[in-house]
């Protein structure tokens, strides 16, 4: 017999874990006066064990019909879930035992272990804030611009073009930062953690990316900065970047053949 036929047999249904229907059992409890176990198995194609388990529920309860399974219902509501999925989003950045009291003062408490259950109810997880770049509309609009512009570009522009970006580097530690989100919404404005420039406590470096190639990691020196902050001025990015280590580069890539364009 072949193995989907098979698998179709009712006592192979039985046997995968596939009980009768309510139904099905109240008629082959019916099917037991005047008959065996035996004989009302063979009929039916299915198990004695199965017969004998459907007389015994029809006379104990007056019917096959399954009964409530047991445990506690859930206590919290859809209408209570929504309302603690509304104060963790409004609350992305603050730990699990932080939000207890948030809860608590909207009359939901809550035992951590029952809010990490919420948790996984609402599909929601603790993630490190993705890092991205601190944009202002202006800087926004630009980048927009520059996309629209460039959007009908060929594969021959883009191998031309040199990408060049700076970072500050903390020195008094790391900035991790762990938000509530569910998967997907890594990038939404309050799940993300911005990257500001010239901070105390860190230091500049500069590199450069192109097609087929990449610049040194290379820190910029704001010993002689005229700046109020002392940070990286135009001066200083001019003087270090565009008339120092990326000349090299751009006269080494043009020597692959092409024009350049330097995007920073």
């Amino acid at each position: 017999m072949h193995l989907s036929s098979l698998l179709l047999h009712p006592i192979a249904l039985e046997m995968v874990g596939m009980p009768f229907s309510p139904s099905k059992r109240d008629f082959i409890a019916g099917e037991t006066n005047g008959k065996s176990h035996r004989q009302v198995a063979r009929e039916k194609h299915c198990s004695p064990s199965t017969v004998a388990y459907a007389v015994c529920q029809q006379r104990e309860r007056g019917s096959n019909t399954t009964p409530k399974r047991p445990g506690r219902p859930r206590s919290l509501t859809e209408r209570d879930m929504h309302h603690i999925r509304q104060v963790i989003v409004a609350n992305r950045r603050r730990s699990l035992r932080q939000l207890l009291p948030l809860l608590s003062e909207i009359n939901l408490p809550l035992s951590l272990s029952s809010l990490k259950r919420v948790f996984k109810r609402l599909g929601l997880m603790q993630y490190i804030a993705r890092v991205k770049p601190f944009l202002n509309k202006k800087a926004k609009f630009q980048r927009i611009k520059y996309a629209m512009v460039h959007q009908h570009d060929t594969p021959q522009a883009w191998q031309s073009t040199i990408f060049v970006d700076e970072a500050a580097i903390r020195l008094d530690g790391n900035m991790r930062t762990f938000v509530s989100r569910r998967e997907g919404e890594a990038y939404l404005p309050d799940c993300l953690r911005p990257r500001l420039h010239a901070l105390r406590g860190t230091c500049m470096v500069w590199a450069a990316v192109w097609h087929g190639g990449r610049s040194k990691l290379i820190r910029f020196d704001q010993s002689e900065s005229k700046g109020k902050k002392g940070g990286v001025t135009a001066a200083i990015y001019q003087g270090q970047i565009t008339k120092g280590e990326l000349r090299r580069n751009w006269r080494q890539v043009l020597g692959n053949g092409g024009a350049m364009d330097v995007l920073g």
